[in-house]
């Protein structure tokens, strides 16, 4: 069975819009001059971000994998992880604890990204230690997932820290 133009696309497209609103959902200006906007975008963010995910759960499952079994086992964490943290948000906004659904919106977000982190390690494997795609697929994976994990929770607990999260004041009013 061979990946086709509508696999990638299933996965590509909803990704791609994804990303270009993640980081608009991040802006502190979008959100008190425009909350309206923001809770729409942060729906379709969430669906188009499982959409993305549950396409490439697919695609690693059905097609064989660079990697194999273990490929597979650290995607579907991965993509596990960042639905797990994308329904705690939407509990912890549901409950106005709106510093804790940023915190676990930053930590999908990066699950998400963790991709985009493995795609260096990947080059960089194969430029310093001539290694195949094959080879540092996993390696580049695991990195990415963990350089992207401890970012975020860098960024989660230092800016709590530091009072920027604080003040679980809902900025919609229902």
């Amino acid at each position: 069975m061979r990946i086709t133009l509508g696999d990638t696309c299933a996965s590509f497209l909803p990704g791609l819009v994804f990303f270009l609103i993640g980081p608009l959902q991040f802006s502190g200006r979008l959100r008190s001059r425009h909350p309206a906007l923001h809770l729409f975008l942060g729906r379709l963010y969430v669906t188009l971000g499982v959409a993305s995910g549950l396409a490439v759960l697919w695609m690693v499952l059905v097609f064989p994998a660079v990697g194999g079994l273990l490929t597979q086992l650290g995607t579907f964490g991965v993509v596990a992880a960042m639905f797990a943290c994308f329904w705690l948000a939407i509990v912890a906004v549901r409950s106005r604890q709106i510093a804790r659904h940023r915190a676990f919106m930053i930590r999908g977000y990066a699950l998400a990204l963790s991709v985009s982190t493995a795609r260096i390690g990947i080059d960089l494997s194969e430029l310093i230690w001539g290694a195949t795609f094959e080879m540092s697929f996993v390696p580049a994976s695991i990195f990415g997932a963990s350089v992207k994990i401890i970012v975020s929770e860098y960024v989660v607990r230092r800016f709590s820290v530091f009072g920027l999260f604080r003040g679980d004041r809902p900025t919609i009013r229902r």
